[in-house]
């Protein structure tokens, strides 16, 4: 018999919950097995407020639903998050380099404590063949979100193996 793993798949929204399950056998490529799709009542801002809205609906989902996947990959809103586009100077492209000064702009450019947040970064290619400036896409979320939401996915017995945010 093959061996299917099955992963969770839940993408937290400004206005829904979406959940997906899927298996992916050893030799095969990923099924959809469940779908979930709840709307919240309103569009919510307050962040205690969805984050209650939304452990609301995620219980109901996975009671009505009975996932049996163990592992999950997050998603978390933009509404949630913070994207910033830099530009940086010409460099010499040496790995170390890039990363300091990736490090030093993410500290003049994230509007938080750097200590209290989850942050990352992609460097955007250049189509021109000259070197030039170095575009770079930061990706930042209160740790504080992350935890509530990974938490409230553990308290259903899932374990959060990948977070990432919808925008990316």
């Amino acid at each position: 018999m093959i061996k299917t793993n099955l992963i969770l798949a839940i993408d937290v929204g400004s206005a829904s919950l979406k959940l997906a399950e899927f298996s992916y056998p050893a030799s095969g490529e990923m099924v959809l097995e469940k779908y979930a799709y709840i709307e919240f009542p309103t569009n919510l801002e307050d962040s205690e407020k969805h984050l209650k809205t939304m452990e609301a609906a995620f219980n109901a989902a996975v009671d009505k639903y009975k996932f049996k996947a163990k592992q999950t990959y997050l998603s978390i809103s933009s509404q949630s998050t913070f994207i910033r586009f830099v530009k940086l100077p010409p460099t010499s492209h040496k790995e170390q380099k890039v990363q300091q000064l990736i490090a030093y702009e993410a500290k003049q450019n994230v509007p938080y404590p750097i200590e209290e947040v989850t942050w990352d970064y992609q460097l955007i290619d250049s189509k021109s063949e000259e070197i030039s400036e170095i575009n770079v896409m930061f990706a930042v979320v209160k740790n504080e979100i992350v935890e509530k939401i990974v938490k409230m996915i553990g308290r259903k017995g899932f374990k959060t193996k990948i977070v990432d945010i919808s925008p990316t």
